[in-house]
């Protein structure tokens, strides 16, 4: 192999190994966006304690409105909106049952919601983060 010949293998091979790294990288960045956290604590009666009686499922001692099918009641977008403010944290349980069902029951709650998601695209939980996005971006397509 003369001087040209190495010359293009040590390039090629910096260029294979500068794409890997970029992909790691990329991989990295999203399951650290996305893990679960090993390192955030649960209450004392674990994750689902923090529901109540409700078997776990958010939202289930306040009505759903899609659920009822016709507009909430009034006064009770003070409730969604407190429901809501007190379903963020979960977006970063530990257990991913609570923090789907956390979401889902925030776009049930729809445009009461948005003050508290909006909020809590500065949470310093990336997963909480995440997943306000997502449930804001799922009720401004539902309003449209």
């Amino acid at each position: 192999m003369d001087r040209a010949e190495a010359r293009y293998v040590v390039l090629f091979s910096v260029a294979v190994l500068a794409a890997v790294a970029a992909v790691f990288a990329a991989t990295y960045a999203v399951v650290e966006a996305t893990s679960i956290g090993a390192d955030r604590s649960e209450s004392a009666g674990g994750p689902e304690a923090r529901f109540g009686d409700s078997g776990g499922d958010p939202g289930s001692d306040c009505p759903s409105r899609a659920a009822a099918g016709r507009a909430a009641p009034p006064g009770s977008e003070t409730a969604f909106s407190a429901e809501a403010e007190r379903l963020i944290p979960l977006l970063g349980d530990p257990n991913p049952g609570t923090r789907s069902r956390s979401e889902r029951r925030l776009v049930e709650i729809g445009p009461a919601a948005v003050p508290a998601l909006e909020k809590a695209l500065g949470h310093r939980d990336p997963e909480v983060r995440w997943r306000a996005f997502e449930a804001l971006g799922e009720i401004r397509k539902a309003s449209k």
